[in-house]
């Protein structure tokens, strides 16, 4: 799993000094299909292959 650099924290941890993004990737159709090519062709498990492309298996 990747580490994320944090700047140091000064003073209390509030709501509102906190901003956690989560980012949504758009991925194209093709990309789809040979996401799907990998796990029938190569026999992985859904989730492994999820893992290696860095997305969720849902």
């Amino acid at each position: 799993m990747p580490t994320v650099a944090l700047p140091p924290l000064t003073g209390h941890l509030t709501r509102e000094n906190i901003h956690l993004a989560k980012t949504r990737r758009e991925v194209t159709p093709e990309y789809k299909d040979e996401a799907v090519k990998l796990i029938i062709n190569t026999g992985r498990a859904i989730a492994t292959v999820a893992r290696e492309l860095g997305i969720n298996e849902a």
